[in-house]
């Protein structure tokens, strides 16, 4: 949460568990600044919190030529 509202971003990633907490903050974060993000969980979309939205998913192991395509569509819209 520093990092975003020290640096911002143009676009996240994200891991939905993150031991004993959520990203569930951060993605209302960066919802509230319309900053687009990627889930990368080993969760059902369905078991998501309301926070992710309708976020873009990926599965875990995700591979990187699918998460490196997906950051370069959020980007240019």
């Amino acid at each position: 949460m520093r990092l975003l509202a020290e640096k911002g971003c143009d676009v996240a990633v994200l891991d939905v568990q993150l031991g004993l907490e959520t990203s569930a903050p951060v993605a209302q974060a960066l919802n509230a600044r319309r900053i687009p993000f990627i889930i990368v969980s080993g969760y059902s979309i369905d078991r998501l919190a309301p926070e992710f939205g309708d976020a873009c998913t990926l599965s875990k192991p995700a591979r990187p030529e699918d998460l490196i395509a997906r950051l370069r569509k959020l980007r240019t819209g």
